[in-house]
């Protein structure tokens, strides 16, 4: 095995340095399984860094190799135990191949097709209106007599922003004259402004637009030129994606005819009458008839199970064959497509054969787990409170966090002079009402609380704060980092109160004490069950020396 395990970190470094080497020379066999040196180069290399072994050489190999052997020792269980007819594996698995198939079809029929040109682009740009931003403000009202009259005002010469401040309901621009603060391209704008207000002038005014519950009168105050270069990536995008749906529709239309689909107008027609019995209900159906096709297609067909399975929560239950026939024709891509790609031997090219081979394992080792490991772990409310209370001052604890006073401002010679002016007797808190350049922390008088949670916003500053004691004048202190561009420069501060560390309350902190407890008892149920598949399986493990 050490010649082998040699040859696998001879040939991961190798395969680092841009070289190939050969890598089928096989390392162990788990029943029918074979492990090659290629493929435990392959497993180790997509390891995140997290969950690689610190083991240096052939004892880290080894570990890579037991993992893998493990792998495929719950294969041979899962398999023993028949997992691959167990309804959850099957839904799912059946589930995710369905959707690879529709992906590598679409792949190879649709985005073929699909070209996007130059000159299509400069087109869309041009006949869109998309060169150009306007910048607009706005007069918000109750209803639209209200708004009527503010037009007649402003068409007799009252100025914009006097009747902003008489009527604007929006107090979040009133002080700015009703500006909305930024120009607005063709796609941003913040509200359904239309072709009324983009193909105003600046200096015009729209009629009473009608915004959620209000009325808007809006004037463009400015604009200014967006050019092509901005717009090209999302100009691609948006017209690839509208290529895609069209040659999309496309080939669902050809799949119609050369698959001979056929609807079941009689079976319809029952289910209709099903679920014109049921009221709001989820019409009930037989075992025979949840078999009866809606649709037949070659290679397939889209069953009154299929409907029901897939339209168990409608709000309004269909009551006309038209409503009915919308939601079964919802079915129809998937189907078709799946249906197509059987017929293309689509799951047969080899990269789609290895990823089905793979997802198969993947969901019969989960379904495993799931069944031997998470269902046999039970957590009850007492372990769950016996656990906080060992641990509700060290994991289950809210950190401490702190009150002060500060005043921040763009340099440090300011800040100098602001602490110098404190020391002489003025007040901090009015010398922050003045003088902080922090967003929103003039109205506060400095007045603020730092949270555990804002150690990631505010960076070395927040360890200093936390340090700093209480009631004692600190600074200038240079900080780096805010919440906003302003939130940056020279800082003093005065801590004013502590919150100390204490117990989260039980109620908060119950789903985090249960989820630690059962990461722990699940990690030792997997450890345990996997101890009895090597010794149950250790004959059928060989490791080539």
């Amino acid at each position: 095995m050490r010649r082998a395990l040699g040859l696998a970190l001879a040939l991961t470094i190798a395969v680092g340095c841009g070289k190939k080497q050969p890598a089928e020379l096989v390392v162990a066999d788990v029943g029918p399984r074979k492990i090659t040196v290629g493929e435990l180069i392959v497993f180790q290399r997509k390891l995140p860094k997290s969950l690689r072994t610190e083991k240096p050489g052939i004892e880290g190999q080894k570990d890579y190799l037991q993992t893998l052997i493990d792998k495929y020792l719950m294969l041979l269980e899962a398999e023993a135990q028949g997992l691959e007819k167990d309804s959850i594996f099957v839904e799912r698995f059946n589930r995710e191949v369905k959707r690879k198939l529709q992906r590598e079809l679409i792949k190879r029929k649709v985005w073929p097709r699909i070209t996007v040109t130059e000159e299509e682009m400069r087109h869309y740009y041009e006949e869109h209106d998309l060169g150009r931003a306007i910048r607009v403000r706005h007069i918000r009202v109750a209803d639209e007599d209200q708004a009527k009259k503010v037009l007649e005002e402003l068409k007799k010469g009252r100025p914009f922003e006097e009747l902003v401040r008489k009527y604007s309901l929006d107090t979040t621009t009133v002080d700015k004259g009703g500006d909305l603060g930024r120009y607005f391209r063709r796609d941003e704008a913040v509200y359904a402004i239309g072709d009324v207000v983009w193909n105003l002038e600046p200096g015009e005014v729209s009629e009473p637009i009608k915004v959620g519950k209000y009325y808007e009168i809006v004037q463009v105050i400015d604009q200014k030129t967006i050019p092509f270069e901005d717009w090209r990536p999302r100009l691609h995008r948006a017209l690839w994606r509208n290529k895609f749906y069209i040659e999309r529709e496309a080939l669902l239309e050809r799949l119609r005819k050369e698959l001979h689909l056929k609807l079941h107008e009689d079976h319809l027609e029952l289910l209709l009458a099903k679920e014109r019995e049921s009221g709001e209900l989820q019409p009930v159906l037989s075992e025979e008839e949840k078999e009866l096709p809606l649709y037949t297609f070659d290679g397939g067909k889209i069953t009154l199970g299929d409907y029901l399975k897939n339209f168990r929560r409608l709000r309004n239950r269909p009551r006309d064959r038209e409503q009915l026939l919308e939601y079964v024709n919802l079915l129809l891509p998937e189907h078709l497509l799946v249906a197509e790609a059987y017929r293309q031997k689509i799951d047969r090219i080899p990269e789609v054969a290895a990823w089905i081979k793979k997802k198969r394992e993947e969901l019969l080792i989960r379904v495993l787990r799931k069944r031997e490991v998470e269902e046999k772990v039970q957590i009850s409310e007492q372990e769950i409170r016996d656990e906080y209370e060992r641990h509700k001052m060290d994991i289950y604890s809210l950190p401490e966090e702190r009150d002060f006073i500060e005043i921040l401002v763009p340099t440090e010679e300011q800040a100098k002079e602001l602490l110098r002016r404190i020391r002489a007797g003025e007040d901090m808190e009015e010398l922050a009402a003045r003088y902080t350049t922090r967003k929103g922390m003039k109205k506060l008088k400095g007045k603020f609380h730092m949270h555990p949670f804002e150690r990631a916003v505010y960076g070395e500053y927040y360890d200093i704060v936390m340090r700093a004691p209480i009631g004692k004048l600190m600074g200038p202190v240079k900080v780096e980092k805010g919440y906003a561009p302003s939130d940056t420069g020279y800082a003093i501060f005065k801590v004013t109160d502590v919150l100390p560390r204490r117990p989260e309350p039980y109620e908060k902190a119950k789903r985090r004490v249960r989820a630690n407890l059962r990461y722990e008892r699940e990690s030792r149920r997997f450890e345990e069950f996997i101890r009895g598949l090597r010794e149950k399986y250790r004959d059928q493990v060989r490791i080539f020396e």
